[in-house]
């Protein structure tokens, strides 16, 4: 059955409004869940930037420890043998023994006492005379205990004295040839040569360093916690001491303090002779704070696009209203007047076209901005995303297909700074033969005569470094197109030692006063007439190159074309198996 042309002009416009309600709907969604998973991928890189600073400290610590640790095990070691030789025979003057303690002690700033104790715990010789260390019956009790192991190796004691400034007792047993305990040589540590290497750190408010022993005795905290003296049992209050020993480098968890209720960020290492662990803590919420100030500037930015979009949606429709009343208006009044109603009917429908047009004008501007949002969506959270949703996406993304190229230059300039580098063995040669073939198939009437260095191979991330080919090849391909017998060579040398990639070709050329341009985005030497181009090409080869530790830089002439030379690491062939 026919419609009459007021039936269809009246479904027109409904269909119209659907479109818009529709579009409306897709674009606030899409908005949305951009927003979303960028505000959850942000605290995700905070977390991952704080563990990354937590390890590099952690391992600073770990380090510090060890060194003073193996120091210490050093000087005990002397003692243990010169009491065996004692022992043996070569007796010695218990003055020069104490000489040589206080000798010893002035080489270690990170003690504060040495002392070697007999079989039945009676002093022979300390390095002075702190009597309060030397007569605690903590200590006493410390050293007969490991005096009743029968393991050599030095051993770390429960913390002594001031909670403030405590001193750490570390001892060796003294064993004769014939396997007799001939007494315990002890080295105090003083807490004070480690709070000053602590505070050399400068830690954040939120930031806490933690040593402790193996079986979870707190030995030292930084900065002082009253709830946490030196001493604390911390196998029960924290998860890393339930893990499985050892521990595979560095350990990083979320956990709740029982002490104080406190969400933390814990790091820790182990050092496994003597057993010790060094931790550093960092409260999650300062740390998670500039994140949150984010989310609440995104959230404020996308209620104020949608509250844009809402408005035009309400003139838009507002005006498709209008537009139809007057229509009907005109076919009511005109009806009896044939000739008058059509040209009235056909200019009513001029201005509802040029209402159309108008009203898709005002919305690409909003669609352009959605279409950088889907972008990132797919570049950053594509696998992520279930198939209903990639749908959705690619339904988007046509919508708005008239985004100019140069948005998605952009975009892949400034996706290569956020992208995480995947290093592995690359065949150049390779690579730079399968991007000459898709161009040659993209022109098949432009004939080029390439050249390319075998076996030319790197360690890098292969899609940076497609990108960063694809864009000199390119390059070369089109600015060679105007001599007689366009040529581009894909080549390597070796200069003081470093090995330089070069793409030449014998085109247009450039002057090489202004080489310094042609890595800045939007600087062309050439205009857009002699050859098309965005100006950002070759910025994304320089940032490719750059993320790799490399540099790259150019050299031409006017019509004498033009060499673009840049530097990668090298490949280890200990470690990396050649590319096939």
């Amino acid at each position: 059955m026919t419609q009459s042309p007021a039936t269809a002009r009246d479904l027109f416009h409904r269909r119209l409004e659907q479109s818009l309600l529709a579009a409306f709907l897709l674009m606030v969604t899409l908005l949305c869940a951009a927003a979303g998973l960028y505000g959850r991928q942000e605290r995700q890189d905070r977390i991952t930037s704080a563990t990354e600073q937590a390890a590099t400290l952690t391992r600073a610590l770990e380090e510090h420890v060890r060194r003073s640790m193996d120091a210490v095990d050093a000087a005990l070691d002397s003692l243990a043998l010169d009491a065996t030789a004692r022992r043996d025979g070569a007796q010695r003057d218990p003055d020069a023994m104490q000489r040589e303690l206080r000798h010893k002690r002035a080489l270690l700033p990170q003690v504060r006492w040495l002392a070697v104790f007999g079989p039945d715990l009676e002093l022979q010789a300390a390095s002075g005379s702190d009597e309060l260390l030397g007569q605690t019956a903590q200590l006493r009790q410390t050293l007969a205990r490991q005096m009743e192991t029968a393991d050599t190796r030095l051993q770390i004691g429960a913390p002594l004295g001031d909670p403030q400034a405590p001193a750490i007792p570390v001892s060796r047993r003294i064993v004769g040839a014939d396997g007799s305990v001939l007494g315990i040589a002890v080295a105090l540590l003083d807490s004070a040569h480690f709070e000053r290497f602590y505070r050399e750190l400068q830690l954040s408010p939120a930031q806490s360093l933690v040593l402790s022993r193996g079986d979870g005795t707190l030995l030292l905290r930084h900065p002082h916690y009253e709830a946490m003296k030196p001493g604390l049992d911390m196998s029960a209050l924290s998860p890393v001491y339930r893990l499985p020993r050892p521990l595979a480098g560095p350990v990083t968890l979320l956990a709740t303090s029982v002490v104080d209720g406190v969400e933390r960020l814990l790091t820790y290492r182990e050092i496994e002779q003597p057993s010790l662990m060094v931790g550093i803590g960092q409260d999650l919420d300062p740390l998670l704070a500039p994140w949150r100030q984010r989310v609440m500037s995104l959230a404020f930015g996308v209620v104020g696009v949608v509250a844009a979009l809402t408005v035009l949606l309400w003139v838009a429709l507002a005006q498709i209203h209008s537009s139809a009343e007057a229509a009907r208006r005109h076919r009511e009044t005109l009806e009896h007047k044939v000739r008058e109603r059509t040209a009235e009917l056909e200019h009513a429908n001029e201005e509802l076209r040029a209402f159309t047009y108008s009203a898709s004008h005002d919305l690409r501007g909003p669609l352009n901005g959605i279409h950088g949002v889907m972008q990132l969506l797919r570049s950053r959270h594509g696998h992520q995303l279930p198939d209903t949703a990639l749908d959705i996406l690619h339904h988007a993304e046509n919508s708005v297909a008239n985004m100019v190229r140069l948005t998605e230059d952009l975009l892949t300039l400034s996706g290569i700074g956020r992208r995480t580098l995947e290093p592995q063995p690359v065949d150049l040669s390779a690579m730079a033969w399968e991007i000459a073939a898709e161009l040659a198939d993209a022109d098949p009437e432009y004939h080029v005569e390439l050249r390319v260095e075998p076996g030319m191979s790197v360690v890098g991330d292969p899609g940076l470094l497609r990108i960063a080919l694809q864009n000199l090849l390119a390059n070369a391909w089109k600015y060679g197109s105007r001599a007689d017998q366009p040529q581009v060579e894909v080549m390597s040398e070796v200069f003081n030692g470093e090995r330089i990639f070069i793409v030449r070709d014998n085109g247009a050329g450039f002057d090489a006063a202004h080489a310094h341009r042609l890595f800045q985005p939007f600087q062309r030497l050439h205009s857009s007439r002699e050859f098309p181009g965005t100006g950002v090409g070759l910025a994304t080869v320089a940032r490719v190159v750059r993320r790799h530790g490399g540099r790259v830089w150019a050299d031409g002439a006017p019509g004498a074309g033009a060499a673009f030379r840049f530097t990668l690491p090298e490949p280890d062939d200990r470690t990396l198996a050649q590319p096939a």
